[in-house]
């Protein structure tokens, strides 16, 4: 595959849309979905942000004539200025369904019909797509939609890929019931990845075969960064290191007292408000990485500066999705941020409550990089 250099920065976006279960029974007739998943998420917050910034290129397998109930189509709806879709055929027309079950307490358990279709690197060479070594790779798995040897492959063609543990972390069992497990498959090919992203309920529950949490099974890959989402406690970045890997920790963005009350208060407004912003987050972190072409940095400071700056952006984003959907705007699939939104709070034209501490706090953490030490050396601190 030739590989081109020159034009505006362009982000990837890799992995297949999912059916969440809205009323009816799932996969039997007359049942009702709306559509998810990490690259649902990720492929259309990309192309509502990037619109204007950088070109935004989204590969899926997926039916083309899927429809929610809410008249959503993934193709459709990922189908804007400055977006091109490249649609491999899948072998059959189902989506992989999940679907939540509550216990009278409120425990969730989820379950799952699964239809991996994994895309493959043949899949990518088929389409015609040209590929070039400045490209921003998010592979958007949500369960087992991207193979491994796709990683691998195309760390020969582009120079910076970043991973969504979510897909690889998931097993189903013979009831149907998805059970967390040890990404195996994604450990083995992390050397390939510029990143890692997950967020602490992905990881809730894994342990290594020593019985350590997989987080620092996952610091020490071999991977650059790790980025890990942590709520309303913000996100700490691990980087690689010489002996020891470092970290930094970004706070979040604090909401107002009024968006705590209503977040409290149970509804589907929550539902709308949370659902996908992990997406958001990392859709919003590689477009600005591409923004700033990241693969032709060389000092470690401009990297250091690059990533500190595209994770405070994430935060940001993920603050107005959050907030625009708490205050009767659009949630779920189509709520995130425009650029034009973002930039308007970034520029400082459209007051945020809390934006201005939130930005000098995130400086701050920028420069408080400390080592961080995996395993039992962590409890030497």
């Amino acid at each position: 595959m030739q590989q081109t250099h020159g034009g505006r920065s362009r982000l990837i976006v890799i992995g297949n849309p999912v059916a969440d279960l809205v009323s009816g029974e799932a996969g039997q007739p007359g049942a009702t979905y709306k559509l998810g998943g990490a690259v649902g998420y990720t492929g259309v917050g990309a192309a509502i942000m990037g619109e204007s910034l950088v070109d935004v290129v989204v590969i899926s397998k997926a039916p083309l004539d899927h429809e929610d109930p809410y008249g959503v189509n993934y193709f459709k709806t990922v189908n804007r200025p400055g977006v091109s879709v490249v649609r491999r055929e899948p072998t059959d027309n189902r989506l992989t369904i999940f679907h939540n079950t509550y216990t009278a307490d409120g425990v969730r358990t989820q379950k799952c019909i699964p239809n991996p279709q994994p895309i493959t690197l043949k899949d990518i060479i088929d389409s015609g797509l040209v590929l070039r070594r400045d490209d921003i790779v998010i592979h958007a798995s949500t369960f087992q939609d991207s193979d491994p040897s796709l990683i691998e492959g195309l760390s020969k063609l582009v120079d910076t890929q970043i991973g969504i543990v979510q897909g690889f972390a998931r097993a189903v069992d013979q009831e149907g019931t998805v059970r967390p497990t040890v990404p195996t498959e994604l450990l083995k090919v992390a050397k390939y990845l510029h990143a890692i992203a997950l967020s602490e309920e992905d990881i809730a529950g894994i342990k290594d075969e020593s019985g350590n949490s997989i987080l620092d099974e996952l610091i020490t890959s071999g991977v650059e960064y790790t980025l890990l989402t942590k709520g309303p406690e913000g996100a700490e970045i691990f980087r690689r290191g010489t002996e020891f890997p470092t970290v930094f920790r970004q706070p979040a963005y604090e909401l107002v007292s009024e968006e705590k009350k209503r977040l409290a208060t149970p509804g589907p407004h929550v539902d709308a408000a949370f659902t996908g912003l992990g997406d958001t987050w990392i859709a919003h972190y590689g477009l600005r990485m591409a923004g700033w072409g990241y693969s032709l940095l060389e000092t470690w400071e401009e990297k250091h500066n690059a990533v500190a700056e595209a994770v405070q952006s994430a935060g940001l984003a993920c603050t107005l999705k959050l907030r625009k959907a708490l205050s009767g705007g659009k949630g779920g699939i189509e709520g995130a941020p425009s650029l034009d939104e973002w930039h308007r709070v970034y520029q400082g034209e459209v007051h945020q409550p809390g934006f201005a501490e939130f930005a000098e706090l995130a400086k701050q953490a920028q420069y408080e990089v400390n080592v961080y030490f995996p395993a039992n050396a962590r409890e030497r601190r």
